[in-house]
């Protein structure tokens, strides 16, 4: 007789619970009181309880979600990929900004435009929807044109995203075949807490949660890669200028050879949902952040 494991009764409560997130963020409507009802389910579905008043990394990002906060039309306005190089480029230099090839602004302007034999290709407008071209590779121009008609609010509940114009970015592929570091820094009232490491953002999966000093403080991939302090003092001074008008906000800086550059302002980190694999890692994170 075949064995039956049973999922725990809160593991089911969460499946379900994110199982009606997904099915009601396309259904309710688009008002602010709604979008705190899928925000808390949100909540649950990912880190299996409420949102408290203690000052956690989720508790403090939920409450950023849920009040007027977010609606703060700098925030919106740094969302924007072809907009935040605009701020980094008045608080601290455009040599921070990755060189812009073109902006599209339409699938007009898409289907018109030749795209350089190695570029990435971002939505200004959304997250994670990226395009990498190597090295001349065919690029689905359906997919592109589909981005033109995609909401990220609709699916996440941003507030931030939800008036941004639908856009195309191409840049060029900073780093293309070797390992491009990235450090997203958490910022808390223009001061940098703590690091999250990428020790090569587009291609091997091994990232770091890091002091200040870069030292890990945990290690989900191991073994740990030598971590150069090079330009560190350089993303500090960065992190705090453009972090200097929020309570709080995630900056993420590439590295490359002796460069650094913007990649982008993050009002939300994982939109409130992020799942620390180590309660003891998450109390040190917790700790350096509000501590």
């Amino acid at each position: 007789m075949k064995s039956v494991t049973k999922m725990p009764q809160r593991s089911i409560l969460r499946a379900t619970t994110k199982n009606a997130f997904n099915g009601l963020k396309y259904v309710l409507p688009q008002t602010r009181s709604f979008d705190t009802v899928l925000a808390y389910l949100y909540f649950y579905a990912y880190q299996g309880r409420l949102p408290g008043q203690s000052e956690t990394l989720n508790n403090h990002l939920f409450r950023l979600k849920t009040t007027d906060e977010i609606k703060d039309p700098l925030r919106t306005f740094i969302s924007d990929k072809e907009f935040v190089k605009l701020f980094v480029k008045a608080l601290v230099s455009d040599e921070y900004n990755i060189p812009t090839e073109a902006v599209l602004r339409s699938p007009e302007e898409l289907d018109a435009y030749a795209f350089p034999h190695s570029c990435v290709i971002k939505a200004t407008h959304s997250s994670r929807r990226i395009v990498l071209r190597e090295a001349g590779e065919a690029i689905d121009l359906s997919t592109l044109r589909s981005w033109f008609r995609h909401n990220y609010y609709r699916s996440s509940r941003e507030y931030n995203y939800k008036h941004l114009r639908p856009k195309i970015i191409v840049e060029p592929y900073i780093g293309s075949g070797e390992p491009l570091e990235e450090f997203k820094i958490f910022c808390r009232d223009g001061q940098p807490k703590a690091v999250r490491y990428f020790h090569d953002r587009y291609g091997e999966d091994r990232r770091f949660w890091l002091d200040l000093d870069l030292c890990a403080v945990d290690r989900d991939n191991a073994p740990e890669p030598p971590i150069a302090r090079d330009r560190l003092d350089d993303m500090l001074h960065v992190a705090r200028s453009l972090s200097a008008r929020f309570s709080f906000i995630r900056v993420d800086i590439l590295r490359h050879r002796d460069r650094i550059y913007l990649n982008e302002l993050t009002n939300l980190h994982n939109n409130a949902g992020y799942v620390f694999d180590n309660p003891g890692v998450e109390d040190t994170v917790n700790a350096m952040l509000f501590g």
